[in-house]
């Protein structure tokens, strides 16, 4: 029996080195690169009747902040863009509390937005902002009139006339960190700047007097001013070094109030509407995350119970948890929103438990990239790419899908992403023959020669890889050549098909953005490509990449965020579109000289996100413009005149390659595949049945995305194997040993 009981344990070890070999790895695949990164959340001030949460977020490879909006507590959101036209990041929200309908929105570069019907539109309100780089808005609690914007770099600025006009009230000699208007004290607003010094202005910020100064304690991160503050004279502030500072007192003495804290750069301050009663506040510390005190800051004890950290926020110099936003029921409905670096958590019972509200959207049916068969015509081919989840090919038209994931999935342990994320994707210009699609992705070119069902990865050099944006010569099926352009400037090629790539065309200092390029119809004869310039401005090469130079843009141009699009009757026509942030431009003369196409149906200066040109423009004249916060608008007298055809599309927008017959465009919203069959008219949507990445998945995934990987697992089942039939055989000769005593019958 001792050899049965040493064997079972051989057998248990191995069994569980086994199991832990694989589930090891299943928690490195769920590990991932967080793309909801969530910087602001604010709850209605009516949120017991109108139900109404907003948030801001980055989502994915976009690098506009975006809004959304939810009316039912969180369960499901909604994007709000309708004239959101920004080329910046959103930086804050705020909300009206006396009139809810009224929402200020502030941009890294683009000011301060205002809506007056909860969000669903948006005007500029810059008028006096000498400086549109804006961290932070913020409302009185007293009156929708006065609202403060803070500088992100300097000044503070303030309007009495909701945003019509501003004034600034403190100058750009001096960074402002933070700032609070006094409840029931329309005069009183309270400041503090990057040094630790408190201001108070009892005029609105006509004049200023110092109330404090935390000479230890870094900057001035939050002001959260008590609800009752006529009555009991108190107030918080957060530091970046000295954590927290209270006041009963008006501000003539201050107490440290830390005991608890683990970690003292406060991020954010909330303090509970209900502050009278309950003494609850709660704070939001940069490297450890969320503390409660239910005494008024006389102690502090940590929430933790599900709410989610990843290291990647202090790489990112961020808090886990910028922003923390309480319900003004919370006496009631215990409800709290917290913006996270990996999601927007809340909780109903005051902190003590949360939960993911899975934000905005299920990234991984978000669809990053259509691409069309270049024989759609006859094969009736379209394929698209998500964010996270698997690629799908389509061969009629879209009505049914397949997922095309075999050898999409990351290498070295899964510890990124289950899936490699797809930067650029696109069919062979030869695939009628070739069966070819190709996809860039961090450091590598994927490629499949079977329609998409296998694929193989080509590593760039270790020192190249990067985010990797691909161009394709129409003329690959002899040429065979492909680039790659890297955020950090560098242009690769490859001249056999993607499996080798090198450097080429160095900038030196004048480096390539890395955003956009575009490459001739006619590369076979002109070897003619376009990139979008570092600091602005379009550089041509005519021999390949091998060397380029500025072409002579406009003002606009070198300033501007630039998309661009070629001509499909680039040899006779010599047509270039830029799609910027400033608007519209078009050159007639292979980019020589460029001029701004104006018109009345969308603002001129509007921020161009994507233009699509007909395949068959020579004779249509028909192209789209993606503009942001306004939707997509058709031309088909080459740009004389525009209609908008829709208002949601904004991300990857395609016409079919047959499109002077079947008039079909494919584009895509944050939640679904859409297609019109009437030239933009109108639009349905498509179905994808998409991939549930299960744990059995995963762990096939984990098995077979290596060689060694399987060799170790087929070693591990022959090993356990041996053993389970080593331990059958001896139970087999195993008997019980017959009594030797006989039964004596008196």
């Amino acid at each position: 029996m001792n050899g049965i009981s040493s064997r079972l344990r051989v057998m248990v070890f191995l069994g569980l080195s086994l199991l832990t070999f694989f589930f090891f790895n299943v928690n490195a695949a769920f590990a991932h690169i967080p793309h909801d990164v969530v910087i602001d959340t604010k709850v209605s001030p009516n949120y017991a009747q109108d139900k109404t949460v907003y948030h801001i977020v980055e989502i994915g490879l976009n690098s506009w902040g975006n809004l959304f909006k939810s009316e039912d507590r969180g369960r499901s959101w909604k994007r709000i863009e309708e004239g959101l036209d920004n080329q910046y990041n959103l930086s804050s929200l705020a909300i009206s509390a006396q009139s809810p309908e009224n929402l200020f929105l502030s941009s890294f570069g683009d000011g301060v937005y205002r809506s007056k019907n909860s969000g669903e539109t948006w005007d500029k309100v810059t008028q006096g902002l000498e400086n549109l780089n804006i961290k932070k808005v913020l409302v009185s609690p007293n009156s929708s009139d006065f609202v403060l914007a803070i500088g992100k770099e300097q000044g503070l600025y303030q309007t009495k006339n909701e945003g019509k006009s501003w004034s600034s009230i403190i100058g750009n000699n001096q960074k402002i960190t933070a700032s609070a208007y006094f409840p029931h004290l329309e005069n009183q607003i309270l400041i503090g700047d990057s040094q630790g010094q408190l201001y108070l202005s009892k005029n609105l910020g006509e004049n200023w007097q110092p109330l404090a100064h935390f000479k230890n304690s870094g900057m001035i991160s939050d002001i959260k001013i008590s609800p009752n503050f006529t009555s009991d004279h108190t107030f918080f502030i957060g530091t970046k070094k000295e954590g927290i500072f209270k006041t009963i007192d008006e501000g003539k003495t201050f107490t440290s109030i830390n005991q608890g804290l683990t970690n003292l750069n406060i991020a954010d301050l909330a303090i509970s509407p209900n502050y009278k009663q309950d003494k609850t506040l709660i704070v939001s510390a940069w490297e450890d995350g969320l503390f409660q005190s239910n005494d008024g800051g006389t102690s502090w004890q940590k929430l933790n119970q599900g709410l989610k950290k990843v290291a990647q926020a202090m790489t990112w110099l961020s808090p886990h948890f910028p922003v923390i936003s309480m319900s003004p029921d919370f006496s009631k409905d215990g409800t709290i929103f917290v913006a996270g670096f990996d999601g927007l958590f809340k909780s109903i019972n005051g902190g003590k438990n949360w939960q993911d509200t899975n934000i905005a959207l299920d990234r991984s049916k978000n669809i990053h990239k259509i691409a069309i068969s270049p024989n759609y015509k006859n094969d009736k081919t379209l394929a698209v790419s998500t964010l996270h989840n698997s690629p799908y090919i389509s061969h009629n038209q879209g009505k049914t899908w397949q997922s095309i994931d075999h050898g999409i999935q990351l290498d070295r342990l899964l510890k990124q992403h289950l899936l490699t994320n797809i930067i650029s994707f696109d069919f062979s210009p030869n695939y009628r023959f070739d069966k070819t699609l190709f996809a860039s992705s961090w450091g590598c070119l994927l490629k499949t020669t079977d329609g998409g069902k296998h694929w193989n990865k080509y590593w760039v050099p270790e020192s190249l890889k990067a985010d990797s944006y691909m161009a394709i010569s129409p003329n690959f099926k002899n040429d065979q050549t492909i680039y790659l352009v890297t955020h950090q400037g560098k242009i690769l090629r490859s001249t056999d098909g993607g499996e080798n790539f090198t450097a080429i065309g160095d900038q030196g200092e004048e480096a390539i953005q890395g955003i956009s390029i575009a490459i001739s119809p006619n590369f076979a004869v002109d070897q003619t490509l376009y990139l979008v310039g570092f600091s602005g401005g379009i550089k041509q090469s005519v021999d390949g990449g091998k060397n380029w130079h500025s072409l002579h843009n406009n003002y606009a141009l070198r300033k501007a965020i630039i998309k661009l699009a070629i001509s499909p009757n680039y040899k006779n026509d010599k047509t270039i579109f830029a799609g910027t942030s400033l608007g519209l431009f078009i050159s007639r003369d292979l980019g020589e000289t460029w001029e701004q196409l104006d018109n009345e149906a969308y603002k001129k200066d509007s921020n161009v996100e994507n233009i699509i040109i007909s395949p068959n423009y020579q004779n249509d004249r028909t192209f789209l413009l993606n503009l942001k916060g306004q939707g997509l608008f058709k031309t088909m007298d080459d740009g004389q005149t525009f209609s908008r055809i829709n208002k949601t599309l904004h991300g990857s927008i395609k016409f079919s390659r047959s499109y002077s017959v079947d008039q079909t465009i494919y584009g895509a919203t944050d939640r679904e595949l859409t297609k019109s069959t009437d030239g933009g008219l109108t639009w349905q949507p498509l179905q994808i049945d998409y991939k549930n990445y299960n744990w059995l998945s995963i762990l096939y995934f984990i098995i077979t995305n290596a060689i060694e990987r399987k060799i170790v697992f087929t070693l591990l089942i022959a090993l356990f194997s041996y053993f389970l039939w080593r331990l059958f055989k001896l139970t087999r000769k195993i008997r019980l040993p017959k009594s030797s005593h006989k039964v004596v019958l008196p």
